[in-house]
């Protein structure tokens, strides 16, 4: 279970679980190669920071590349069967101004696993109670998964990873990704700062495959099973874990169905 706590001197949130009043969750997605973490900001009455607040739920989700299928398929015929990644925490960082000194703001403690293929977070979306305002920042940390931890669900591949993919060139060939990546990446607002307004605001903070699969270059890998990881193909591996960081950018949602939709697309509020 997540917990989300205040650091610095913003109000905390409630102590008490906020409602689960956020819309159903999606599944499937009909745009390009992406994979997002979505940020439903819903509006629940009656919580306990008071008339107008938002309650942010954050789900992971894996979405349709340009092929419409429901399975993560790229334009130049790869293919992505599973993919799984733990996530320490993630922040909010309150603030107009990021680079003011000040360091105020929402803390989700974590570890917690999705499936971006399949289910989304494992047991379902973490809900939190946020204060509307501005927030110049989002960082993500990622989580090298020990053994036994994880909600039920977790496959036992990811233990000692933070992300785990599998799947198949064009051409038939299988290949695994395994990542222990631990560090903590950072989305900005090139103006500054993005708003959380009272009541329904989704975000998506979306991850663009193309890239990943282009850092992998697993043509010239030979004729497979490929694995990448520290062990073999280690050089890839680097290349691959800094596209996963320079792909995410955070989305609005502008007709709120939960998917990346072409008009959501060059709506960034944080890269």
């Amino acid at each position: 279970m997540l917990g989300a706590m205040m650091h610095g001197s913003l109000p905390a949130p409630t102590r008490r679980p906020a409602p689960a009043c956020g819309r159903p969750p999606a599944r499937g997605g009909r745009f390009a190669s992406l994979l997002l973490l979505s940020l439903g900001v819903a509006a629940c009455g009656g919580t306990d920071v008071g008339n107008g607040a938002a309650a942010v739920e954050v789900d992971v989700r894996g979405y349709a590349p340009a092929s419409k299928a429901r399975s993560l398929t790229g334009a130049d015929g790869w293919r992505v069967d599973e993919l799984w990644m733990a996530v320490d925490g993630l922040r909010l960082r309150a603030g107009t101004v990021c680079d003011d000194g000040a360091d105020v703001g929402i803390d989700v403690a974590g570890p917690f696993v999705s499936d971006l293929v399949g289910a989304g977070v494992l047991g379902g979306p973490v809900r939190f109670d946020a204060l509307p305002g501005a927030f110049c920042e989002l960082r993500i940390t990622f989580h090298k998964l020990a053994a036994g931890e994880g909600a039920p669900g977790t496959p036992p591949g990811l233990t000692d990873l933070s992300i785990l993919v599998t799947g198949a060139r064009a051409d038939g060939a299988a290949f695994t990704v395994k990542s222990s990546m631990t560090e903590e990446f950072r989305l900005e607002n090139g103006l500054g700062h993005f708003e959380l307004p009272a009541g329904p605001d989704p975000l998506l903070l979306a991850f663009n495959l193309d890239p990943w699969l282009a850092a992998l270059d697993l043509d010239s890998l030979g004729a497979g099973p490929i694995e990448v990881s520290e062990l073999v193909n280690s050089d890839r591996l680097q290349l691959f874990d800094e596209a996963v960081k320079d792909s995410a950018a955070l989305l609005r949602d502008l007709n709120g169905d939960g998917e990346v939709d072409s008009d959501d697309v060059g709506n960034e509020i944080a890269h």
